[in-house]
């Protein structure tokens, strides 16, 4: 078996992960983690959430200081970001997490010198422009970012399409030269690994991974259901929004009128609704938790890219679950009780038998499974770039 023994890695991203506060977040960490445990020698670069507490001690973890990582949180910094993308032509996302402090903490980290560079995310694309860094690079494209931005522009009003129909244009570029100039690029989706492909990318740099879920811990009793639906996800994230207004407008009507919609996550309690069937969490201390205590699960994707992890995960946590075909992007193995519905009236009537239904063809080895075909996916491409002993 292949391994990363005494492999130095400089994993460069755009918040330290280790909170795994939202689908981006977790999916660093489980690159991070299966490097680590195969051997590598990860360091890790990144900005700390403002109003975060200390960081726990860890020699690995270069900050690059308090960051304000969402825009709903950024207040007046938003429009000196703009306006620096205007300045200099480049994608607003690239130039809101670039700074000296992160240039600082990034050199720290390549310090003694490192074998590969991990660029995890396109907004790390800058990155790859700086001077002296390793000759091995690994791109990790968590979503194709312009298709992801176009769809956003087509939906938004006037001046939402002008800025991001600007963006969606620059970091096609961006993504373009990112994938042909690293040694190897990682999607998370086969319509990602194409799209990079008819960018210019060549096919045989692109490779396709299975992204796990979190693991849970499933060894506690289940509690007594205390939701009827559950609905996780960062909500003040424009894509993940566009989801649960649809959500709330075409799905919800038709629901019956005694049951509970439990949603959880940041921005959740920002949503449009006063129906008192809606219970609005925030943030939750356990993910996994929550959705065991819900008697179906709804996953309501209407745009975007790469995976949508809470289908893995609600997956792994056997609740019956209703997704919409854009859900399910990336998974072509999902158990029987995941249901695919595409109009509003077709997923509330899902939902509707799902609460009530009782899945019978769990498996329990499904997430291990996919976690095993992640880990050696990783491996071989560190073979292919030279990084595997």
């Amino acid at each position: 078996m292949s391994s990363l023994s005494g492999l130095r890695v400089v994993f460069a991203t755009t918040v330290l992960p280790d909170e795994r506060a939202n689908g981006g977040e977790i999916c660093s960490q489980e690159f991070i983690d299966v490097l680590h445990d195969n051997g590598a020698e990860v360091r890790v670069v990144g900005y700390e959430r403002v109003g975060r507490g200390p960081l726990p001690p860890d020699p690995s973890v270069y900050s690059a200081g308090p960051w304000f990582i969402e825009m709903a949180d950024a207040g007046w910094r938003r429009f000196i970001w703009l306006a620096q993308a205007f300045l200099t032509h480049a994608p607003f996302t690239q130039t809101k997490f670039k700074s000296t402090a992160y240039v600082r903490a990034l050199r720290n980290a390549l310090g003694d010198g490192a074998d590969v560079l991990i660029i995890d995310h396109a907004h790390m694309g800058w990155v790859a422009e700086l001077p002296d860094l390793p000759a091995r690079k690994l791109f990790i494209a968590h979503n194709l970012e312009h298709s992801l931005y176009n769809d956003i522009a087509q939906n938004g009003s006037t001046a939402k399409r002008a800025i991001y129909g600007r963006e969606a244009q620059l970091l096609m570029a961006k993504e373009a030269t990112l994938g042909a100039e690293c040694s190897a690029t990682v999607t998370l989706s086969n319509a990602d690994r194409d799209g990079l492909a008819r960018l210019g990318v060549p096919a045989d740099k692109i490779t396709v991974i299975d992204l796990p879920g979190q693991a849970f811990d499933l060894t506690q009793p289940v509690q007594p259901k205390a939701y009827d639906i559950g609905l996780i996800g960062s909500w003040q994230w424009d894509v993940n929004r566009q989801g649960i207004l649809w959500f709330l407008s075409n799905v919800l009507p038709h629901l019956p009128n005694n049951l509970t919609v439990a949603i959880a996550g940041s921005g959740s309690e920002t949503l449009p609704t006063n129906d008192p069937r809606v219970k609005k969490l925030g943030r939750v201390p356990d993910a996994g938790q929550f959705m065991r205590a819900c008697r179906a699960l709804a996953v309501p994707t209407v745009m975007g890219s790469g995976i949508q992890l809470k289908t893995i995960e609600g997956i792994s946590v056997g609740v019956p679950m209703v997704v919409t075909p854009l859900a399910l992007r990336g998974i072509d193995d999902a158990p029987s009780h995941v249901r695919a519905a595409q109009t509003g009236v077709e997923f509330a009537a899902a939902l509707t038998e799902a609460m009530t239904s009782t899945p019978t063809e769990i498996d329990p080895k499904w997430a291990s499974r996919r976690h095993e075909r992640f880990r050696e996916t990783l491996l071989s491409v560190f073979e292919q770039i030279g990084g595997a002993a």
